[in-house]
Order: C-alpha cells, then sequence, then structure tokens
C-alpha cells in the first residue's frame, strides 16, 4: 500500500518503499537469506557484497568513520542491480509511520564494516530523526512508464 501523501502522477525520482527495497534486494525471488541467495561462504559472499573483511574502522564520538568503495565493483544481483548489501545503508521510506510528527525512515542493506550475518534481508535500522549519517546512502527509484 503507498503512502497516501506520495502522487501517483509524479514523473521524479524518489526513495524507494521498504517494500520495494526488499523485491529490489531479492530479485523477485522468494526465500532468500541475502543478494547471492542463501550461501553463508564468504568466498561466495565477498563476489556480491562488502562486509567486515578487516577494513579499518574508528569510532569517534558514536560516529563510525569509514572510507567507501566505488560502486559496481561486486556483482550484481539477479536484476542487476550492484551493492544492494554491505556498501553503505539505503534510506527507504516506511508509509505510515511518524513519531512525534516526524517520519521515520529505515535503513537497509548493512555497512561496509557489518558481519556476513548482519547482511540478511532482516536487518534494518530504524531512523525517526531523518538524518543521514556518514555511513548511510540512498538509491532512487522512478515509475516506469
Amino acid at each position: 500500500m503507498l503512502d497516501p501523501r506520495f502522487r501517483e502522477d509524479a514523473n521524479g525520482y524518489r526513495l524507494p518503499f521498504y517494500d520495494e527495497w526488499m523485491a529490489l534486494a531479492k530479485a523477485g525471488k522468494i526465500g532468500r537469506k541475502y543478494v547471492w541467495r542463501n550461501s553463508e561462504s564468504k568466498d561466495v559472499a565477498s563476489q556480491y557484497a562488502w562486509f567486515g573483511e578487516g577494513i579499518a574502522i574508528s569510532k569517534k564520538y558514536g560516529v563510525y568513520q569509514q572510507e567507501s568503495k566505488p560502486v559496481g565493483m561486486k556483482k550484481p544481483n539477479d536484476y542487476g542491480l550492484y551493492d544492494m548489501t554491505g556498501l553503505v545503508c539505503e534510506h527507504v521510506m516506511l508509509p505510515g509511520k511518524s513519531i512525534f510528527g516526524n517520519e521515520i525512515t529505515s535503513c537497509k542493506g548493512g555497512f561496509l564494516y557489518d558481519s556476513l550475518q548482519s547482511l540478511n534481508f532482516g536487518a534494518h535500522m530504524d531512523n525517526s530523526n531523518g538524518g543521514f549519517g556518514g555511513y548511510q546512502g540512498l538509491r532512487l527509484v522512478r515509475k516506469i512508464k
């Protein structure tokens, strides 16, 4: 169900809704745990995603500092979409959810420093203040005519 504030006649780009992001990441495949199917093998996973593989991380004032990687360095999912997990956590919209008038977004896809197990499709981080951290990004979608 689309958020009532979403304009059906809009022709621009926007953040995907949570369910849209999930469908894109899973490439239409039901029962997948990861972008690369269900394998727990680090060798298989490392072909598709960045994850805690010795990346130097420093924690200062509660914010993780990291260097991102160029997009498209790993294999795409079955829809041809690169970096659906493990590069930056991508903001998605959660329709109809708000706290004290502030919209809640969720962040999907995990981070460079996450473990392999934490890159599963069930993992997310809700954000009620609407802010972006240095470890978060976005993927835009557009209505196809």
